[in-house]
C-alpha cells in the first residue's frame, strides 16, 4: 500500500509539473497570441490608413476632375458666346457692305448724271461761244 501511495504521490507530482509545464506553455501562447492580436491591429490600422489615404487621394481626383470639367464647360459657354458675337460681326459687316455698295451705285448715278451735265453744259459753252464769235464778227 506505501507502494502505491508512493507511487499515487510520483505520479501526483508528475501531473502537477505536467500542469505547470502546461501553464507555462499556455502562458507561452497567449502572449504569442496576445503580440499576434497587436501586430493583427497594427496591420488593420496600417490597411485602415492606406484605404482612407486611398480614398482621399481618389476623392482629389474626383475634385480636379470635376473641376475640369466646369471649367471646360465655362470655357465651352465663352466658346459659344464668342461664335455667336462671330456670328453677329459676320452679319453685320455683311448689311455694311451690301449698305456701302448701294451707296456706291447711287454715287456712281449721281457720277455719271454730274458727267452728263457737264457736257452739256460744255456742249452749250462752246454753242454759246461760237454764237459769241459770229455776232463779234458781225459786229
Amino acid at each position: 500500500l506505501a507502494a502505491q501511495v508512493h507511487q499515487v504521490e510520483m505520479d501526483y507530482e508528475a501531473v502537477v509539473e505536467a500542469c505547470e509545464s502546461a501553464e507555462t506553455s499556455i502562458e507561452a501562447i497567449l502572449s504569442d497570441v496576445a503580440a499576434n492580436f497587436h501586430r493583427l491591429h497594427a496591420v488593420q490600422e496600417q490597411i485602415s490608413d492606406a484605404v482612407v489615404g486611398a480614398k482621399l487621394e481618389q476623392s482629389y481626383v474626383l475634385w480636379e476632375a470635376l473641376h475640369k470639367e466646369r471649367e471646360l464647360a465655362v470655357v465651352q459657354q465663352r466658346n459659344r458666346e464668342l461664335v455667336a458675337e462671330g456670328v453677329e460681326c459676320r452679319d453685320a459687316l455683311k448689311e455694311a457692305h451690301e449698305d456701302m455698295l448701294r451707296e456706291l451705285e447711287v454715287v456712281e448715278a449721281e457720277r455719271e448724271r454730274l458727267c452728263d451735265l457737264y457736257a452739256s453744259k460744255e456742249e452749250e459753252l462752246q454753242a454759246m461761244t461760237a454764237k459769241g464769235q459770229e455776232k463779234e464778227e458781225e459786229v
